[in-house]
């Protein structure tokens, strides 16, 4: 793999979350427009919920007309035969094993992935709490969804904002990874301590805005760094054990939110797991050899100089 090889996985890693902030910026901005008109405080039960159907109906037609787009276009890429006479989910969990056994005997790519369960959840974690926090303050749910948007839209800017910033500086995946979970944790401390009550709910922006500024980054960055640390020949299987960490961590936040609001009627609480999860992940994450990952996963074969840029420990 050569340097630009490293950069453009890079760069389409980020614009493809761009994108992403896009369409769901586009998606939003629909969806409020139809809250803000047809939302009555005043009204019965049936129109609250009738409006709210119509929106999450729309949100479903978006999702199947681009994949049915990209499904129908997207170029095949022959896998591995399915084996005979096996059962589907039997298979499936025989692979999911495979690979956690896998994982085990790879130390940098299983630490990232330890550091990756620990962040992704405290990020989704932070994010639904926000959501709660503002949807008890607010009488409308357009307020809500406006709110989401202008979240998105900053995602979006700070996506390529900081790509930019790491092409410039040449900060590495790692390091600006590293960077932004630390200010991750100073901005759940922060929020801990009270700041998304200050300032007549204008502390709750000051406490959301860095957050999904980074969010973008922080996925574009993750799913670069780990390809990186793919073993030729696996990277579905690898990729797939990723996707599992990311939606399964989340249940650990789930139950935190659930018992902080139980047990004390608010959810402000929760934001010290979120601090200490965010710290946790950059301890264990600064332990990634991204060099020795590589050289272990046979990416790194006599180009060592030109990637140390790109990739350095």
């Amino acid at each position: 793999r050569s340097k630009r090889e490293v950069e453009l996985q890079d760069e389409m890693s980020a614009k493809g979350f761009g994108l992403g902030y896009l369409g769901g910026t586009l998606m939003q901005g629909i969806v409020f427009l139809i809250l803000y008109l047809f939302e009555d405080p005043n009204g019965s039960e049936f129109q609250r919920l009738f409006v709210m159907s119509v929106s999450i109906g729309i949100v479903g037609f978006w999702w199947s007309g681009f994949s049915l787009y990209t499904f129908r276009y997207l170029k095949v890429r022959p896998g591995q035969p399915f084996p005979a006479g096996v059962n589907v989910i039997c298979h499936g969990w025989r692979s999911t094993c495979q690979t956690l056994y896998l994982m085990l005997t790879y130390r940098d790519a299983l630490l990232f992935v330890i550091s990756y369960f620990l962040w992704s959840d405290a990020l989704a974690t932070l994010l639904n709490v926000a959501i709660l926090i503002l949807d008890d303050t607010s009488e409308k749910g357009s307020s809500v969804i406006f709110s989401a948007m202008l979240g998105t839209m900053a995602g979006l800017l700070g996506v390529f904002f900081f790509m930019k910033v790491q092409q410039w500086f040449h900060i590495s995946n790692k390091a600006m990874l590293m960077a932004q979970l630390s200010v991750a944790s100073v901005v759940s401390l922060a929020a801990g301590f009270g700041l998304v009550q200050a300032f007549g709910g204008f502390g709750f922006y000051l406490v959301l805005g860095p957050i999904m500024t980074m969010t973008g980054t922080l996925q574009a960055n993750a799913r670069s760094l780990y390809a990186t640390l793919l073993i030729p020949g696996r990277e579905v299987a690898m990729f797939s054990f990723y996707t599992i960490l990311d939606k399964g961590s989340s249940l650990i936040g789930a139950l935190v939110i659930g018992l902080v609001h139980t047990s004390t009627g608010n959810y402000y609480g929760v934001f010290w797991y979120t601090m200490i999860a965010f710290i946790l992940a950059v301890v264990t994450l600064s332990f990634v050899d991204v060099k020795r990952g590589m050289r272990m996963a046979g990416k790194l074969e006599g180009n060592e100089g030109e990637l140390a840029a790109v990739a350095p420990p």
